[in-house]
């Protein structure tokens, strides 16, 4: 899916909405283990 630039669609709580590539989606492990996505807190994936 990186390899075709996919994109996650989500939503905050308040309703705003924002593209995320895949590629800057997921966070590689470093110095914070425990976040692995860009997600905000709250915020959902529509698509």
């Amino acid at each position: 899916m990186r390899l075709l630039d996919a994109v996650v669609e989500t939503i905050t709580p308040e309703g705003k909405t924002r593209s995320i590539t895949l590629a800057d989606f997921y966070h590689p492990p470093g110095k914070t283990p425990h976040i692995e996505t860009a997600l905000l807190p709250g915020e959902l994936i529509v698509r």
